[in-house]
């Protein structure tokens, strides 16, 4: 997909999340380019392939590629194409004959800094750019006019670092729709009842059986036993043995 289409597409997403954007008749065309970064520019003279007003409009106003400042740096230009850590500001290099060759322009005029509508219109559309080019969403290649060429002191006079973190929080609310610089978060969805065990119930303890009392045995005496008497002890006779009488002599 070309630079111009690309362009375009990012138009269409801003509508998506709720921005009102378009598409100028007859801005496609001019030079084509390789886009791999944005250079954001405020004050009144500014040109770029967008224009952002002060009610937060956006207008894709040509296709091709700008001459941004005119004059820049070729080293700050490669910087800012591999991405900008977060929490960084650069500032730029000498003055070159440059025009920053792949940087795609967005241009907020305003003679200041930029208001809540137009700021936040700035942060959705570095966002939608970013996002339909399939750059790196936290160390982008979005930077001010400032970050490019010496000649842009203060534009933006917006701080990007802080910018560029808010486009970063930006992408993760995203594909929700924009409404500010942050998107709220949605609100997260009540969990569903589920089913739950009944907690068993406790069966009352039962009454302790009663503990019978003792009974008490009377124990009965043994009966005397009369005494054992011991008899006398008598030894037997002895008997002599009987003798036969012989037969008397006839």
């Amino acid at each position: 997909m070309s630079t111009a289409e690309k362009l375009s597409e990012a138009v269409d997403l801003l509508k998506s999340w709720g921005f009102d954007a378009s598409i100028t008749e007859g801005a496609v065309g001019g030079k084509p380019f390789a886009a791999q970064s944005v250079l954001n520019y405020s004050g009144l003279n500014s040109l770029g392939n967008f224009s952002v007003d002060t009610e937060g409009k956006i207008l894709l106003g040509t296709t091709g590629h700008v001459a941004h400042s005119g004059m820049g740096n070729v080293g700050s230009e490669a910087q800012i194409n591999k991405g900008i850590r977060l929490g960084t500001r650069l500032s730029p290099g000498p003055l070159q004959p440059h025009t920053a060759d792949h940087a795609v322009g967005v241009s907020a005029a305003v003679d200041g800094t930029w208001g809540p509508a137009q700021r936040n219109a700035v942060v959705a559309l570095n966002a939608a750019l970013v996002r339909v080019f399939g750059w790196n969403e936290v160390e982008l290649p979005v930077a001010g006019g400032k970050e490019f060429s010496r000649n842009r002191a203060n534009e933006p006079k917006d701080d990007m670092a802080a910018i560029r973190l808010a486009v970063v929080k930006a992408l993760k609310a995203a594909p929700e729709p924009l409404t500010g610089v942050v998107a709220p978060p949605a609100p997260e969805p009540e969990p569903e009842p589920t089913a739950t065990e009944p907690e068993p119930v406790e069966a009352a303890p039962e009454p302790d059986a009663p503990t019978p009392e003792p009974v008490e045995l009377e124990v009965q005496p043994d009966a005397p036993s009369e005494p054992e008497v011991l008899k006398e002890y008598t030894p037997p006779v002895k008997r002599k043995p009987r003798v036969k009488k012989a037969a008397a002599d006839s």
